[in-house]
């Protein structure tokens, strides 16, 4: 059988895949046990609005791209067993519990969410390989807390690199890990 061209057994094979979704009228389940070689997922502009209309098969997929999708959580996102790379930006999400058990994440952009509450930004300590991470236009980095906002997260990722796109000076880190 041949898909657009391509045989179907070929898309096993496939590691790299850019999607438009609507998941209130399409599961991607099914997608996922096809697409058992994928590494790098693009659904950005989908109509995703939970973790659990993608499914739990795209388990070794390391790169996700899903902004601007109308998410509202991330419960679910623990499926992504194998995830290193996080592109989360402009989604209605509060909360970083969920994110908090992707333990091989290391870049984590999750600008332009609904995050207000400082306190979420310890979720971030599990994430031990965590080394770039974006804020941007969140509540809790232009509010209130603004002043903590660049402290609470130097320290609650201790390999921080790049924050909000600009380069977290060693001197910075280590301050703050000392403290």
């Amino acid at each position: 059988m041949a898909l657009g061209g391509i045989d179907v057994s070929q898309l096993a094979m496939l590691p790299k895949i850019e999607l438009r979704v609507d998941t209130s009228s399409h599961n991607l389940q099914v997608t996922g046990e096809i697409l058992t070689s994928l590494e790098y997922l693009k659904l950005n502009d989908s109509i995703i609005r939970t973790f659990r209309d993608i499914g739990t098969s795209f388990k070794n997929v390391r790169v996700l791209h899903i902004a601007r999708c109308e998410l509202k959580e991330v419960q679910g996102i623990q499926a992504f067993e194998q995830l290193e790379e996080l592109f989360i930006s402009f989604n209605e999400i509060d909360d970083l519990f969920d994110i908090s058990f992707l333990e091989h994440l290391s870049v984590l952009d999750f600008e332009g969410n609904n995050v207000q509450a400082i306190e979420q930004l310890m979720y971030l300590k599990r994430l031990r390989n965590l080394t770039s991470v974006n804020f941007k236009h969140n509540p809790v980095s232009t509010g209130q807390h603004a002043a903590l906002y660049y402290e609470k997260v130097v320290d609650n990722v201790p390999g921080i690199e790049i924050l909000d796109d600009e380069p977290v000076p060693a001197d910075k880190r280590e301050f703050v890990s000392r403290m």
